[in-house]
């Protein structure tokens, strides 16, 4: 795939392996939202959380890889509303965006799994443009 968001991911990477843990989970949120956006639009959100509820069973072989995908993005992209919870205990696009000034948003831990669902989701990017969605 010859696309920005993957010379961007390459940023993300290279960021999180210098030891710029919150720009690199910040950077990443940015790649998820704008490589869902480039595949869903704006139902993305309604889309990977209904399809991250289809029963394992009910999915063929080749889009099996693509649910687990949606599962973690699933709690990655809900929303969070910054004056009723507190941090998210696990990356969390919104929080990561909205939320710089809240303890516990940015860590380690939660920029790897950033890092780790951005990749992912640009590796199966073309499977991803090839499946049925419905809403």
């Amino acid at each position: 795939m010859d696309h920005e968001a993957v010379k961007q991911c390459k940023s993300v990477i290279d960021a999180l392996l210098g030891g710029f843990a919150a720009p690199a989970q910040s950077h990443a949120a940015n790649v998820i939202e704008s490589t869902l956006f480039h595949l869903f639009g704006s139902k993305r959100q309604k889309i990977v959380k209904n399809h991250s509820k289809k029963p394992y069973s009910k999915w063929s072989r080749s889009e099996k890889g693509i649910l687990l995908l949606f599962l973690a993005l699933a709690n990655a992209i809900e929303y969070w509303d910054r004056d009723k919870y507190d941090a998210p205990s696990q990356f969390n696009r919104h929080a990561s965006v909205h939320g710089a000034d809240i303890p516990g948003v940015f860590s380690d831990y939660n920029a790897l799994i950033a890092v780790m669902l951005a990749t992912s989701l640009l590796i199966s990017f073309e499977d991803l443009r090839g499946i049925q969605i419905k809403i």
